[in-house]
């Protein structure tokens, strides 16, 4: 499984639109995609795709060697997967940057039933710091992970 990790430091500047739009073009092309909205301050992914109302979260006890996974919703072909479903579309999670990261690395490893991907595009949220989102650093986990950085304005 390839990932495109869609990043800012800024909030509110259209990462959702853009990955969303990113995993829509993959699946016209053919490709298996996930879609993963990790956005824990505004996770507006749903919005994106147009959903009226929050997918529930399944559990699959089976998955994951028997620990259990979170199933993926299927949203015209894309498996897909928003922090909202748990947390709400407002949510008042007050978390520092690692438990951020902590959250979303799960849902990359393992917690998620994801079904033979050939690309994952995750919205992230934003970055108060200038670390690489989700410490994706080049190694054997996130091997051929493209990046895609919206610039923000200086202050």
């Amino acid at each position: 499984m390839r990932k495109i990790v869609v990043a800012c430091i800024k909030g509110g500047i259209g990462k959702t639109m853009v990955s969303s739009n990113l995993a829509r073009s993959l699946k016209r092309l053919g490709f298996s995609v996930g879609y993963l909205d990790a956005d824990i301050t505004a996770p507006t992914g749903s919005e994106a795709f147009g959903l009226e109302k929050l997918p529930d979260w399944e559990l699959d006890a089976a998955a994951n060697g028997g620990k259990g996974a979170i199933v993926p919703y299927d949203v015209d072909g894309i498996q897909f997967i928003t922090l909202a479903s748990h947390f709400g579309q407002a949510p008042a999670v007050l978390w520092n940057e690692e438990r951020k990261i902590d959250a979303a690395r799960q849902l990359l490893q393992g917690v998620v039933a994801w079904d033979n991907l050939d690309w994952l595009v995750l919205d992230t949220p934003p970055r108060s710091s200038r670390r690489c989102p989700l410490g994706l650093k080049p190694r054997p986990c996130c091997r051929q992970t493209i990046s895609c950085y919206a610039p923000s304005p200086s202050v």
